[in-house]
């Protein structure tokens, strides 16, 4: 089934909103200097349009200048995501793990932050799965090729967790009809 993509665009919202206030702004300006300045100079053609222009111009600074800025972040962050994907995508039987090799730097005390540090943890936690799996396999394929009952429980309990210092673990296995530790 095919992914069909969003088709609001945050950047291209964000575009007209900067060039609409410019433009507002290029509109109020000359009653603003009508106003303090006490002319009518400040209503000629040329006055208007020198006004709108320099409003839809601060609108495109502002505009290329937060695209700038949050299409860097926002690729440093699908970078490290592609990262992890290619982790997860590899063999698990390799013991190359991520390694901190995966953590980003929170740059910025924003959303953009807060996504940085959610990817981060998103990050850890894929990689603690990933390794207790490969140990899990490795522990699968020893035991199905042991029959040593003493052996496949110290590979068992070796695989376990360590308990808190609460917590007793006791294996028991039944040979014959009896159970032995």
């Amino acid at each position: 089934m095919k992914e069909s993509k969003p088709r609001r665009n945050v950047f291209h919202q964000l575009f007209f909103a900067m060039i609409a206030f410019g433009l507002f702004i290029g509109i109020l300006f000359p009653l603003v200097a009508r106003t303090v300045l006490h002319t009518e100079k400040a209503f000629s053609a040329q006055f208007i349009l020198l006004c709108l222009g320099a409003g839809l111009l601060v609108g495109l600074v502002n505009h290329l200048l937060f695209h700038l800025v949050i299409s860097k972040e926002l690729g440093r962050i699908i970078r490290g995501m592609q990262t992890i994907n290619k982790d997860i995508q590899s063999t698990f039987g390799q013991q190359g793990s991520c390694d901190g090799s995966c953590e980003l730097e929170v740059r910025s005390n924003d959303l953009l932050g807060d996504v940085v540090t959610a990817f981060n943890r998103m990050g850890r936690n894929i990689d603690k799965r990933q390794t207790r799996e490969r140990q899990l396999r490795e522990l699968m394929n020893a035991l199905s090729k042991n029959v040593d009952l003493a052996s496949m429980g110290q590979m068992i309990l070796s695989h376990i967790p360590a308990p808190p210092a609460w917590q007793h673990a006791l294996l028991y296995v039944l040979v014959d009809q009896d159970f032995r530790c």
